[in-house]
């Protein structure tokens, strides 16, 4: 996989892909944009204490649906970017993320590898474009709308506002798409052909987006509910986030502390239906016990999950009997969701919440699960954490993301021993 991904990049062919140094990844920089929160710090502070995002929607007419609210950024930041054409919130939230996460230090990471994970890219400006050409006919006006509809162009945005001299590579696989993509920046850190790697998720809640999981009558008449068992759906939400990576030779020459080290990951499709999952969770027990696997831990090690957990009545069912299955061995693992607080991002999802995943081993404590009120029968093992922040020692976290289509990926996330 890296051989082909590096192949890619410079347009030669390589060697196999190896491992040099002692394969250690680390996480060194972040940067978030949610509904909770305009940067990192605001929206761990704002997870801990319970907040969530639930607001009204305004980017559409939502009035005909049963619940016309959603996970949205209150107010969406201007960028001081210059574009021929309007800029999609996607975009804005992208490239405000990825300045937090570069912050003055851009110059150094203008040649590494960019992946970037989004389902949809600028889906906004595309269901302003249909409507407008339905009530008028394509225009002059109206079709510059769809110049930053497709992910190709968030990828030019960020090549032209930062300076990566490769083009980001696009990844795009339902809800796991970030997930993946941190993945894939992994991969390309152990290849040992790089010494840095940024990923990056982003997604906005359109009015495509949301009417397609309202006819699918998977949207909750109130608010998400992740493994309580008066769940009634999921809440969208508004999110992008950044990480950037690297080898601990080059944060070392460059006098950065590690966050985390990233120490797994693992990827599967299952393809056992188009939008729902196994009903025993038997994609999601694989992945899981795959990451684990290539990290060489034993579940009885793992201190904290941090589920995908969507809120809907079969994802959450299927993700319970998982999580039970691979750890009944350790009563002592905490679960956590973040999805109460800030809504499905759905591309963005994997890595808002390893994100998450890594504070919580930076400052030791595990956030709660929003708006749940007591915990599924099916979570049979581990303490689900609600109300409340646990504090705890958390060495390792597992990170999931689950996808239509049976896109499954784990990310690990462990207490760095950098030194």
């Amino acid at each position: 996989m890296a051989d082909f991904l590096f192949a890619c990049w410079d347009g030669v062919r390589h060697d196999a892909a190896r491992v040099t140094g002692d394969g250690k990844v680390y996480l060194t920089s972040l940067g978030l944009v949610t509904s909770i929160g305009a940067n990192i710090e605001e929206n761990w502070s704002s997870l801990l204490a319970g907040k969530s995002g639930v607001r009204a929607i305004k980017r559409f007419d939502a009035s005909r649906y049963p619940n016309a609210t959603c996970c949205a950024i209150a107010q969406v930041p201007e960028v001081s970017f210059h574009c021929a054409h309007p800029l999609d919130d996607a975009s804005r939230i992208l490239l405000v993320a990825m300045t937090e996460a570069l912050g003055d230090r851009v110059e150094e990471r203008v040649d590494a590898p960019v992946f970037l994970g989004t389902t949809l890219g600028g889906m906004d400006n595309a269901c302003h474009f249909f409507r407008d050409s339905l009530a008028r006919g394509v225009t002059a006006d109206n079709l510059p709308l769809l110049k930053d509809y497709i992910p190709y162009m968030q990828a030019r945005h960020l090549q032209k506002q930062f300076g990566f001299r490769r083009a980001p590579q696009i990844v795009s696989n339902a809800c796991s798409s970030s997930a993946n993509a941190v993945g894939l920046a992994w991969l390309a850190l152990r290849s040992g052909r790089t010494e840095r790697a940024v990923a990056a998720g982003y997604d906005i809640v359109s009015e495509f987006v949301f009417g397609g999981f309202n006819a699918l009558r998977l949207v909750t008449p109130d608010v998400c509910r992740p493994f309580d068992p008066e769940r009634q759906g999921m809440m969208l939400g508004d999110g992008a986030g950044v990480m950037v990576l690297e080898t601990a030779r080059s944060a070392k020459a460059a006098g950065r502390q590690p966050i985390a080290e990233l120490r797994a990951y693992a990827s599967s499709v299952e393809a056992y239906h188009v939008t729902k999952p196994h009903p025993e969770g038997e994609g999601a027990w694989a992945v899981m016990r795959d990451c684990l696997a290539v990290a060489a831990l034993p579940p009885e090690e793992v201190s904290s999950v941090n589920a995908h957990a969507t809120g809907t009545p079969q994802n959450d069912l299927m993700e319970a009997k998982a999580i039970s299955r691979l750890f009944a061995c350790n009563p002592q693992v905490t679960i956590t969701a973040n999805k109460g607080a800030i809504g499905h991002t759905l591309g963005a999802a994997g890595i808002v919440e390893g994100i998450f995943s890594a504070l919580s081993i930076r400052d030791q404590v595990v956030p709660p699960t929003v708006h749940t009120r007591c915990a599924l029968p099916e979570l049979a093992t581990g303490t689900l954490v609600i109300g409340t922040p646990k504090k705890d020692r958390v060495e390792h976290v597992l990170s999931t993301s689950f996808g239509f289509g049976g896109t499954n990926a784990a990310l690990l996330f462990s207490r760095s021993d950098y030194a």
